[in-house]
């Protein structure tokens, strides 16, 4: 008959590991959470991000904004060069590098994080086991550092609509709107250009889809009680802020935004704030992900 000690040994033995992963993923979250609190979406995404892909079925419950700030306009470019040299000659893409007014400046800054965050390397690798599960080969797919490469391109600042419909990285994004430059905002005030101006910016927007398989099975579950559910999908929007000056020198916001639709279902209630969603663990990883992502790029790759 083994010892009572020797039984709590055991106990320990297995509770250990779970208990210090738990303790250990707590404590990143919460750096992270703190480095990165989450932005206002109203003033920092666009309009379409935070519209469910069907208004009338979907309800868009949770939009989060992750916004690492100041990052230095030199060190944007600097990647930026960088992609585009692994695909072309550095003359062909000497007139991006160099805009020569504002509008030009916003477009290159908004194609440097766009492509800067794309090609990421935790964003690359986990494209590439998408890919792998796909097309049973390692590669990430496309990154859109061929399309902003090429001087030719009728897809890029000139005529962003051709760009709809695309999907990239291994069919992980379907991109639904690329604006190089916004026209419709505001000229900046020159008295305010220490500080950045708040309102929706250029950027990139992907969707993604869940298969109908998995959504089905917890809708299933959840009619029996489960107090969870699946989202159908959702939406990413990466853009960045105005230009504005910090320590003497010129930098930018640069943001990676998301939102979730989930199919609304009477039964659970007429309030959106009803409704089941993803437990609130599984929501804080997920968070917890997309912040990793802006700090590893801005801490890693930009070298801030």
């Amino acid at each position: 008959m083994p010892r009572p000690t020797s039984r709590t040994t055991k106990v320990l033995l297995l509770l250990t590991p779970p208990t210090l992963l738990t303790y250990t993923t707590h404590r990143f979250l919460s750096t992270l959470e703190a480095k990165y609190p989450p932005a206002d979406p109203t003033t920092t995404t666009s309009l379409a991000l935070r519209t469910p892909s069907n208004p009338t079925t979907q309800h868009c419950p949770e939009i989060d904004v992750y916004e690492a700030r100041a990052v230095p306009v030199k060190a944007l470019l600097k990647r930026y060069r960088h992609l585009l040299n692994t695909t072309s000659s550095s003359s062909s893409s000497s007139s991006s590098n160099h805009p020569t007014n504002e509008k030009e400046k916003t477009e290159t800054l908004t194609q440097a994080w766009i492509l800067t965050f794309l090609n990421s390397r935790p964003l690359l690798h986990e494209a590439s086991i998408f890919g792998l599960f796909l097309n049973k080969t390692y590669e990430p797919g496309d990154t859109l550092v061929s399309t902003f490469s090429d001087p030719t391109s009728t897809t890029t600042t000139s005529s962003p609509e051709p760009l709809k419909g695309k999907t990239i990285l291994n069919g992980m994004f379907t991109i639904e709107s690329f604006t190089p430059s916004s026209s419709t905002s505001p000229p900046p005030n020159p008295q305010s250009q220490s500080q950045p101006q708040h309102h929706p910016t250029p950027g990139l927007l992907l969707s993604w889809r869940i298969p109908p398989s998995p959504i089905q099975l917890f809708e299933k579950i959840s009619k029996w009680g489960y107090p969870f559910r699946l989202m159908s999908g959702g939406r990413h929007e990466i853009s960045i802020s105005d230009v504005y000056t910090h320590a003497g020198e010129e930098v930018v916001d640069v943001r990676f935004a998301s939102a979730h639709d989930y199919e609304f279902w009477g039964v659970e209630g007429g309030e959106a704030k009803d409704q089941k969603m993803v437990p609130r663990w599984v929501g804080r990883v997920h968070r917890g992900y997309a912040r990793f992502l802006v700090d590893w790029v801005v801490t890693r790759e930009l070298g801030e």
